[in-house]
């Protein structure tokens, strides 16, 4: 199943990373989505202890956030939702 997702993820990255490299701002692209990405992971794992739900702290998890932005953060949310991941 992890491994499923890892390939899924890295489709997706690749994708962005045309998406990017198209409209001519891959570095401003990819640290803006980074940024954002560990932003929402890092206040979904603050407001954890308060809502009682939280990611967990894995290299794959933050790499998605890192890599696929606040999209990533909220596909990792719906994954712990729906397969308890």
């Amino acid at each position: 199943m992890e491994t499923a997702l890892a390939v899924g993820l890295s489709v997706l990255y690749l994708a962005q990373i045309t998406y990017f490299q198209q409209k001519k701002m891959l570095f401003t692209g990819i640290f803006f989505t980074a940024f954002t990405g560990l932003a929402s992971f890092g206040a979904v794992r603050l407001l954890g202890s308060y809502t009682g739900f939280s990611l967990p702290l894995t290299p794959l998890a933050v790499g998605t956030s890192a890599a696929l932005g606040l999209p990533g953060t909220v596909l990792l949310l719906f994954a712990k939702l729906a397969c308890g991941i």
